[in-house]
């Protein structure tokens, strides 16, 4: 590889802004990096083929909000098609390509790619560094599934290992693992790079544990809490705004559940949430505005995940219907929603992101935990009482918690003020996003 880089940066790691809370980190690290590098450009990784019917929207929040030229990067993983067969042959030709393009970067692999794929090889070898963004890496699951998800979101990373170019992975959660098998492909990037920060305790100590020494690792927080910077963006939100006047509380639901392949585990989070709503309404006497966090640019039948608007229709198929309900479904980007968030008296959210956009709000939160280290965050904010685990609701417990948190609202608005503010000084001072941007500043 020359020595004679340009000034890009490739920002890699999963990301779509169909879902809010990846648009925010990823709009939170583009501030950040650029306060630190304004000569730099900026070419982000996406981890879905430009064949894709959902990728041209993939950006289509974060390029206007962020306001400076990004450029798009095609994954080399070709997975999209209505036939399995189909499906699979493209998997297993993306992954001979991938293998190719690790152990021969300069040959024959290059032949093998089409125009938008060869511009991200391509981009590799020009860049000054690679930086994964932050979110949850490396839990595909035991057996030769998980170890081929891992290597897949894993492979900017080797291919930048392979490459000699510098990387660096931003405010990540890593596992749980419980199989060797698990730990190989997070071992081989985090081992090669320059430096980790963990978003919680918890990944901390099991990244310290899969590197050891060979890798400096630094625990940080979510880069979302960052995101205050953007506060200064006009909104379009005037129909909105109407449907919700006076006091409400916002419901963020998710549609599906990871290990849930027969939707059980929706199917009873679906009746609680009706419950809960209810509870709201008649118990409390406060309006509930049902806010999505994952909604998609377009249809389209891959990562069903990132579309809660299904939640909404499973709902009303239930027959459930009622006034004092408002359904807020748009295809808003994470400032629209935090001027949402921020009028509301409280907010009970099950995705990890509506959590920490009602914290950045300063408003009590109660979250239903439904994976790993999902809401980790709010141990290390010492806020763990109001987290709820998915596998053991119960009304009566919610129902305490929401007369808890509503009897001592101001005291609690006041105590997450504190704790915001510590957590956007900790991710000033992200060791990791330090050392990544000094190796970057540094002549040749």
């Amino acid at each position: 590889m020359s020595d004679n880089r340009t000034s890009r940066v490739i920002i890699a790691g999963w990301h779509d802004d169909s879902n809010k809370g990846d648009a925010a980190i990823l709009l939170a690290l583009l501030q950040l990096l650029d306060d630190r590098l304004p000569k730099v450009d900026f070419c982000v990784q996406l981890c879905v083929h430009h064949t894709s019917t959902i990728y041209p929207g993939m950006l289509r929040h974060t390029q206007r909000l962020f306001q400076r030229p990004l450029v798009p990067l095609t994954s080399l993983f070709r997975r999209g098609s209505n036939w399995k067969l189909v499906r699979a042959l493209y998997l297993f030709l993306s992954l001979v390509r991938s293998l190719l393009a690790i152990l021969a970067p300069n040959r024959a692999c290059r032949r093998l790619l089409d125009s938008q794929e060869l511009k991200t090889f391509e981009a590799y070898f020009d860049c000054r560094a690679v930086i994964g963004k932050g979110g949850h890496y490396f839990y595909g699951g035991n057996g030769i599934r998980g170890l081929l998800a891992a290597y897949i979101q894993g492979f900017p990373f080797l291919l930048a290992r392979r490459l000699k170019v510098p990387y660096a992975l931003i405010g990540i959660s890593v596992g749980p693992y419980s199989s060797f098998i698990e730990k190989i492909v997070p071992t081989l990037v985090l081992k090669g790079a320059v430096a980790v920060s963990a978003r919680e305790r918890i990944s901390y100590e099991t990244i310290r544990k899969l590197v050891g020494d060979e890798t400096e690792v630094f625990q940080t927080t979510d880069l979302a809490f960052w995101l205050r910077q953007y506060r200064h963006c006009k909104t379009g939100l005037s129909l909105v705004d109407r449907n919700l006047g006076g006091k409400y509380i916002i419901l963020c639901p998710r549609v599906a559940f990871p290990g849930d392949p027969h939707g059980l585990k929706s199917k009873r989070y679906l009746k609680f949430a009706e419950q809960v709503i209810q509870l709201l309404i008649e118990g409390c006497g406060i309006k509930v505005a049902i806010v999505l966090n994952a909604v998609r640019a377009c249809e389209s039948r891959q990562f069903e995940t990132e579309d809660d608007r299904q939640f909404i229709t499973d709902l009303k198929h239930s027959g459930f219907a009622r006034s004092d309900v408002t359904f807020v479904t748009q295809d808003l980007d994470p400032i629209e929603l935090l001027s949402i968030y921020s009028r509301a008296e409280l907010v009970i959210g099950t995705r990890l992101h509506s959590v920490i956009f009602g914290l950045l709000c300063h408003k009590p939160v109660i979250a239903i935990s439904y994976y790993g280290p999902k809401m980790q965050i709010l141990v290390d904010f010492q806020l763990e009482h109001f987290v709820v685990d998915i596998n053991r609701l119960e009304l009566t417990q919610i129902g305490q918690l929401i007369d808890y948190v509503l009897d001592r609202k101001e005291a609690l608005e006041h105590e997450i003020r504190v704790k915001v503010g510590r957590a956007e000084k900790t991710i000033e001072e992200d060791g990791a996003l330090r050392l990544i941007c000094d190796l970057i500043k540094a002549p040749g």
